[in-house]
């Protein structure tokens, strides 16, 4: 017992250092102030900077959290978003707030009210000025989601295709019919962090083998049944994976577990720009 506790206190040390005020990127505090005075030219954030406070990350300046807060004029919502969408951040869906955006740099900045809150971090550990530290999904206008469909809409048609062959039901929520990604909160939506920001894909789900087909039947199952516009990649040496790719970029990848598991993904990395 007085082994263990020990080892737990050299962990909870180790993972602690002393975080110190550092300079403020220049960057992220000109992408921020662009984007708030588009709104309100009067807008004036003081910004701050911490190195991370853990042994995990550099103990100089070059890993350090940024934050600022500000006011806008009651009723800026709306006008935050539409600047923000033409300077190239993307809008989030975040619970608890009005406007939620990730833009370049990975900076985030959100407004809940009047009061509006930036932060830039390259920390291990989410602590000290990382209050938008929170789980976001990005928020697609009607054109980006229809620009988004384009790849996924066929990644359900192959999903199809897939678990047909299989003799398995597809989970609805992840590849659902109508091909629309905002049906598919199965689906994952990735930020790319550039400028303009924009979204990328990812799908993952799980069945197992049926009754009676082997993984060698049920890879060429799945081979034999992916369309004329998927090149696969049956891997001969390795009866345990296959992957294929459709000419939009869209990759597919199949893998084949003891027990008869099978993990399926699908994922397009290319980054549809926000509008």
């Amino acid at each position: 017992m007085r082994l263990l506790l020990g080892l737990l206190a050299v962990l909870l040390v180790a993972g602690c250092a002393e975080s110190r005020p550092a300079p403020v990127p220049p960057a992220v505090s000109e992408v921020v102030t662009e984007l708030l005075a588009a709104v309100d030219p009067t807008v004036k954030p003081a910004f701050q900077a911490a190195t991370c406070g853990s042994v995990m990350d550099d103990p100089d300046a070059s890993n350090v959290v940024v934050w600022a807060d500000a006011t806008l004029p009651s009723g800026s919502a709306t006008k935050l978003r539409a600047k923000a969408v033409k300077l190239g951040w993307q809008p989030q869906e975040a619970a608890g707030f009005d406007v939620f955006l990730i833009g370049p740099y990975k900076t985030r900045v959100a407004l809940r009210g009047d009061k509006v809150r930036a932060e830039q971090a390259e920390c291990s550990v989410a602590e000290r000025g990382q209050e938008l530290a929170v789980d976001v999904r990005p928020d697609l206008s009607d054109a980006q989601a229809a620009a988004v469909s384009r790849s996924f809409k066929p990644a359900v048609v192959a999903a199809d295709d897939v678990y047909s062959a299989l003799r398995q039901e597809k989970p609805f929520k992840t590849y659902p019919a109508s091909g629309d990604v905002r049906d598919a909160p199965g689906a994952t939506l990735s930020t790319c962090p550039q400028k303009p920001a924009g979204v990328s894909w990812y799908a993952a789900s799980s069945t197992h083998l049926p009754i009676g087909m082997d993984s060698a039947a049920a890879k060429a199952a799945v081979a034999a049944a992916l369309g004329a516009d998927w090149q696969v990649d049956k891997r001969p040496a390795q009866p345990d994976y296959l992957k294929a790719r459709q000419g939009n970029g869209t990759e597919l990848t199949m893998t084949f577990k003891a027990g008869g598991q099978i993990d399926l993904t699908l994922e397009n990395k290319a980054c549809v720009p926000v509008r």
